[in-house]
């Protein structure tokens, strides 16, 4: 029993509210300062402490500290606590009266009723340790009759001199008016310099950045044949000609941009971008053609100009050529246009 208390003591310390399984539980009230008027005094706040024997479940706070202290687990906890209720309900029927350390008295009335006196000096606080009321006198207000020093006035007063320099305080006002009309008669200054890189592009540079060379079309190589046989050595003692047909190879000039019959030929066009002029859609052609789309061309509608990564003439082929394309992230918004 007396390790329960104990035990309650130490958790009233830093808890507002303290319950025993099956008895009852602690609860403190926190009261502030005050000024008692007819002693003189100021009272230091205070906690008083209270029970409400309708506070009987358990709220694991009491069998946490019991676990702690014995270092066992909640069932042994909760024995341990039983146990000791068990002892203080005996000795307050036994003795009629327990007195809880720090706390206050417990006891039974003469109607068999529980009931619980703490002490007047209130529930020991750590943060409230060492405050004690103190008393202060009133300030009365006391006529005071101050002799006023007379001085005598001087038959000759003194005079003080100021000299002030006229032309330093002419100068100081034509600079003042100087930096005034300066400041008014500035000519505005204007940021006209564009920094490139504080606008947003037509088209995000990251469509044109080098793709899988799975989805690039087949470029032709670019030499000049000279209608000779290039001989071309595999092994340090075996030398193989290849001979590379006529055929295969194509000029310059057909890489670079496909002629405009082939274009009107082919009646389906997988879209990349629409812009409002021909000067940029001739730009994100040019560049396409320089990343390997060689079929990449310009379509003029009647509003927007359109840029096509390539054309074909069969529908299915157009399709599957823009499902291969939107694997692409940077051709995810491509879409198909078909000529009616």
């Amino acid at each position: 029993m007396i390790e329960l208390l104990k035990h309650i003591e130490t958790l009233l310390l830093e808890n507002d509210c303290v319950i025993i399984p099956s008895f009852g539980g602690f609860v403190s009230h926190y009261t502030p300062a005050r000024w008692i008027e007819e002693e003189g005094i100021f009272l230091p706040p205070t906690r008083s402490i209270g029970f409400n024997p309708q506070l009987k479940m358990n709220d694991g706070l009491l069998v946490q500290s019991y676990m702690t202290s014995y270092c066992t687990d909640f069932s042994d906890a909760s024995k341990l606590i039983n146990k000791a209720v068990d002892e203080l309900i005996n000795t307050l029927h036994v003795e009629g009266k327990v007195e809880m350390h720090g706390i206050g008295d417990m006891f039974f009335t003469i109607h068999g009723r529980l009931q619980f006196q703490p002490y007047e000096d209130g529930l020991l606080t750590p943060y409230l340790y060492g405050l004690s009321s103190f008393g202060i006198n009133k300030i009365d207000e006391v006529a005071k009759t101050i002799d006023e020093e007379v001085v005598p006035e001087t038959s000759n007063p003194k005079v003080y001199e100021i000299r002030v320099n006229r032309s330093f305080i002419r100068t100081a006002v034509a600079v003042a008016a100087a930096i005034i009309i300066f400041f008014f008669m500035s000519t505005p200054v204007e940021n006209t310099y564009v920094e490139k890189g504080n606008y947003a592009q037509l088209i995000p540079s990251e469509l044109l950045e080098p793709f899988d060379n799975s989805m690039k079309e087949s470029i032709p190589a670019k030499r000049q044949v000279n209608n000779q046989k290039v001989q071309e050595q595999i092994k340090p003692k075996a030398i193989k000609e290849v001979v590379i047909p006529k055929s295969n190879t194509e000029n310059k000039s057909n890489t670079a941009k496909p002629s405009a019959e082939s274009i009107n030929k082919n009646s389906c066009h997988i879209i990349i971008a629409s812009v409002n002029n021909r000067a940029d859609a001739q730009e994100i052609v040019d560049r396409l053609i320089s990343k390997g789309y060689s079929k990449a061309s310009i379509i003029e509608g009647n509003k927007w100009i359109r840029v096509s990564i390539m054309s074909l003439s069969n529908n299915d082929e157009a399709n599957n050529k823009l499902l291969q394309l939107k694997k692409n992230k940077n051709f995810k918004d491509a879409w198909l246009l078909t000529d009616k």
